[in-house]
């Protein structure tokens, strides 16, 4: 009321009465009205003034608003839409004008907005860098195309503006002031298309005049803002993709130099239509085609009047399908307009005189359910607002007095239209891939879609989705690029569906197919072996580690596609080693060769394990022969290099002195995991000096073990090799790092404890050419096995393995399944304990690696079969276990994650059912191997 009362004193009752219905139906403009009830008297005196593009721009230009400045100049535009929308609104509230009036207002608006934007960003430009001209002096053209609905002159009440920038030639510059501030003209039309964005786009206290969405341009976001003719002209020849060309059918210059528009809409005319038809035509169609089917699909029981059933999108797609099919036979039925589209296809007997009809004035219709949803907020909204307290005033609004008649004749007429939108050419059922490369589809109705298709985290496998596909990375992708990328995704999709953790395999292939060449590279390989991307999925599935290699390194693809042997061999690895880096004398770039190489051997070894190809042992074998090799050939690398500086290290008798690599632990016994460290001690044969004479033994095979680790241990881009643990040597970490054979042998005789001995047991010879080998093996045969253990020492075993238990082990409930109760320490303390007391007399017993060491207890009746297959079952399952943790990240772990997606994961490449049948079996082997244990050393105790 109040505000009619400030109305009446500047209006009439006519034109009070005129006013009322906007008042009535529209918040957005009675808002506007309140705060400023005189732009409403500034509508009505343009009321009777033809509406179009050049009578809009004189009356702005009539302001001097090309004189004012920027502040100024936005407020000024924001209160000339006020008042232009208060007109419109007049004419279809009051007069009820047909739909092809209010578009052609709303078109020309935006069109003289556009045009004073630019006039006025161009001169404050100039005064900045001067004219932009090119290499004769001629001043450069600058040109604002409008696409979609404005540039088919059919803009809605609340559009955003579609626009690409385009220039005539980027040769030349500006010619600057007083010979200061000259730009490149590309700079020069950036800038200029920056600022008519900034002038129509940005929100102030007064509103905004218009959304303006670039997003249509070459590389959408990532593309330069504006080009030259000859750039769109080469990127739609070489890239231009299906959207695109429907884009550009309804292409015109809406602002701007009118001639610089037209060359490049008439030099793209070639790639709207086509001279012939042909299938990929109709493909590309097609695809189109069924991208609308899928927003049909995704919208549900929405009643979407653009995007849904017989809505405006179909209604364009027919015409514009029909446009492009029929053109080269009857050019003259082009035109960017909708309405006048039907009535030429209707002209030449392309649609028949029933469609036609139907089509117009199903999108009249359908276009007025459209303004009257806009206008009441100016929301660009295409839903029909059935949930609304104000539905009834929205049903009035479109002329209808009763729900029921409105709902009848919007079923009609959506019937009708997709009735004709089927005929045109046969679509199959739309693919989930048409789906989520459609732009036009929103997020949430994409994670709706697939939260209803049963994919788990949908929200986050939706956004990953779309961006895939529509993601073009460093390089623009050609369409053949695009379609290769398509088929892939869908055949992904489809995989990954099952999952519990989708989105992980998404987010691998996000980053991949970012990567210049990579879906051509993946589409080749997997056209030669489609089991590749199971594989490949479950390598994702399984690891964080494994993904980012391949990542890193595309060359990992090959060991998927084509495996090499995964049984390795300690030489083998140091000649590949020796091979890779025997032509560079640069220690960088060997580093980086050398960790290239590393991941490309563990990631077979790790490829085969996933895949169920080699079993725990093997792997464990063969990764240990992996670290074996690597560090024969770091230590004959830095010795080399070492020589060189130092000279030979000599015995006192002028003799080279030998040395002794010896590994220990896992590394020692063939048991070596995913993500372990390397336990080593390093012996040198006897005390010296350099043959250069300056350094002696212990100074030279100290740098030397220093310098390996280093070697080892360097992190580049390819990551590292290895971490060193030499902790095991005697006095541990205080004392020498390298020492002679014989203070090792004394110690071992005079000082080792009883654990230090269960030690040596682990120790392998890893430079197995060394003339030191035999001396070793004959100390440990002294050492070890000439005594045989007493009931104290197997209690001082057994108390070992408690005290491990109680300080390194965590509680039970955290399930370390090493460290902790019935973990695997219990099994090698079990052995080892046989290993001493049975050793002397058993040959077969001074094996070092667990599993073998245990099928020999059964074979010479030490063990029965019972307790054999309990130690041995359960040994193997709590490797794998191991294993399969480690892997995820490759670090030395063994503890249970505590996510529980990663226990599910677990579970499932064990075989489990569930994580709840995977804890029972981890609790019952537990309880196996520790009753085992404690029976066996009682048992052992008493013999």
């Amino acid at each position: 009321m109040e505000i009619i009362n400030e109305l009446e004193k500047i209006l009439n009752n006519s034109e009070i009465e005129k006013i009322s219905p906007i008042l009535r139906h529209s918040i957005f403009l009675k808002n506007r009205i309140a705060a400023n009830p005189y732009l409403v008297k500034s509508a009505f005196e343009k009321l009777d003034t033809i509406r179009d593009k050049k009578t809009i721009l004189n009356e702005l230009q009539k302001t001097d608003i090309l004189n004012l400045n920027e502040e100024n100049f936005l407020k000024q535009l924001r209160i000339f839409k006020v008042i232009e929308y208060i007109l419109i609104a007049i004419e279809e509230l009051y007069y009820y004008k047909n739909i092809e009036e209010i578009t052609v207002h709303l078109s020309s608006f935006a069109t003289a907005i556009l045009e004073i934007a630019y006039l006025y960003g161009y001169e404050h430009l100039k005064k900045r860098y001067g004219t932009p001209i090119d290499d004769n002096g001629e001043e450069v053209g600058f040109a604002v195309i409008g696409l979609g609905k404005l540039g088919g002159w059919e803009l809605n009440f609340s559009s955003d503006i579609d626009l690409i920038y385009v220039y005539d030639t980027e040769k030349g510059k500006t010619t600057g002031i007083d010979g200061k501030n000259s730009i490149s003209n590309h700079e020069f039309f950036i800038k200029l298309g920056e600022k008519i964005k900034y002038y129509i786009n940005e929100r102030t206290d007064d509103g905004f005049v218009y959304r303006v969405d670039l997003r249509l341009r070459p590389d959408g976001d990532k593309g330069p803002l504006a080009l030259p003719v000859r750039s769109y002209e080469t990127y739609y020849e070489m890239y231009g993709q299906n959207w695109e060309r429907m884009m550009l059918l309804k292409g015109s210059v809406v602002a701007g130099k009118k001639e610089v528009g037209e060359k490049l809409l008439k030099n793209v005319r070639p790639f709207i239509f086509r001279r012939s038809i042909d299938y990929k035509l109709i493909n590309d169609l097609l695809d189109v085609k069924s991208k609308i089917a899928g927003r049909i699909k995704l919208k549900g029981n929405k009643k979407d009047v653009k995007l849904g059933f017989g809505g405006i999108r179909e209604i364009e797609f027919t015409v514009q399908a029909l446009q492009i099919l029929n053109y080269p036979k009857y050019p003259e039925i082009y035109s960017k307009n909708t309405i006048e589209s039907i009535k030429l296809l209707k002209k030449y007997s392309i649609l028949s005189p029933e469609d036609a009809d139907t089509l117009e004035q199903a999108y009249r219709f359908l276009r007025k359910l459209e303004h009257m949803a806009q206008i009441e907020n100016e929301q660009q909204t295409y839903v029909i607002p059935e949930t609304s307290e104000r539905f009834s005033l929205y049903v009035e609004r479109c002329g209808f007095n009763d729900i029921t008649q409105f709902y009848k004749r919007y079923e009609d007429i959506t019937s009708q239209v997709n009735k004709i939108f089927n005929s045109i050419i046969s679509e199959e059922k739309p693919s989930i891939i048409k789906i989520i490369s459609d732009s036009e589809i929103e997020l949430d109705d994409l994670i709706e879609f697939f939260s209803s298709d049963g994919f788990k985290s949908p929200d986050t496998v939706a956004e990953l989705a779309r961006k895939i596909v529509t993601r073009r990375g460093e390089k623009t992708r050609s369409q053949n690029e695009t379609n290769l990328l398509l088929n892939l995704m869908e055949i992904i999709l489809n995989e990954i569906k099952p999952l519990d953790d989708p989105a992980k395999v998404l987010y691998f292939f996000e980053k991949f197919f970012s990567r210049p060449d990579a879906v051509y590279l993946f589409y080749d390989i997997f056209s030669s072996s489609p089991i590749i991307l199971k594989k490949l999925i479950s390598i994702i599935e399984y690891s964080n580690y494994l993904p980012n290699l391949i990542l890193q390194n595309r060359n990992l693809l090959d060991y998927i596609y084509d495996p090499k042997d995964t049984n390795y061999k300690r030489y083998e690895i140091l000649e590949i080693f020796k091979n890779d880096v025997r032509k560079t004398d640069d220690e960088e770039f060997e580093y980086n060769l050398t960790r290239k190489k590393f991941q490309e051997l563990f990631f077979n070894l790790a490829y085969a394990y996933l895949n169920g190809e080699i079993n725990v042992i093997k792997c464990n074998k063969s990764l240990t022969k992996l670290a074996k090799g690597v560090v024969c050939f770091a230590f004959q690398r830095e010795y080399e290099r070492l020589v060189t500086k130092m000279g030979h290290p000599l015995k006192n008798n002028g003799e080279t002195c030998n040395y002794l690599i010896l590994g220990m632990g896992k590394l020692g016994s063939d048991e070596i995991s995913f993500g372990s460290d390397l336990d080593l001690i390093v012996l040198y044969e006897d005390s010296g000096y350099t043959s250069k004479g300056d350094k002696t033994n212990q100074e030279f095979f100290s740098r030397l073990v220093q310098k390996v680790i280093a070697y080892l241990a360097t992190p580049t881009i390819y990551g590292y090799l290895y971490t060193i643990d030499m902790r095991l040597r005697p006095s541990g970490a205080k004392g020498a790092l390298v020492t002679t054979f014989k203070s090792f042998s004394d110690y071992q005789y005079k000082k080792a404890m009883l654990w230090e001995k269960q030690a040596l047991l682990r120790a392998g010879v890893i430079n197995e050419d060394s003339k030191m080998k035999s001396d070793f093996i004959n100390l440990v045969n002294d050492v070890l096995f000439n005594n045989t253990i007493e009931e104290k020492d197997i209690k001082e075993i057994y108390d070992m393995r408690m005290r491990i238990q109680s300080e390194k082990g965590e509680p039970y409930e955290v399930y370390d399944i090493k460290a902790g109760y019935g973990g695997i320490i219990d099994v090698e303390f079990l052995v080892q304990m046989f290993q001493l007391k049975y050793g002397k007399d058993l040959m077969e017993l001074r094996e070092k690696n667990t599993h073998d060491l245990l099928h020999n207890l059964v074979i010479n009746n030490l063990i029965k079969n019972r307790d054999f297959y309990s130690l041995h079952n359960n040994y193997i399952f709590f490797r794998n276990l191991e294993n399969i943790i480690r892997i995820y990240e490759n670090k030395g772990i063994s503890k249970l994650p505590k996510s529980p997606v990663a226990i599910n994961k677990i579970a499932k490449f064990l075989n489990f059912k569930n994580s709840e049948k995977l804890f029972n079996q981890i609790d019952d082997g537990r309880k196996i191997l520790r009753s085992v244990f404690n029976k066996l050393f009682q048992q052992e105790s008493l013999n």
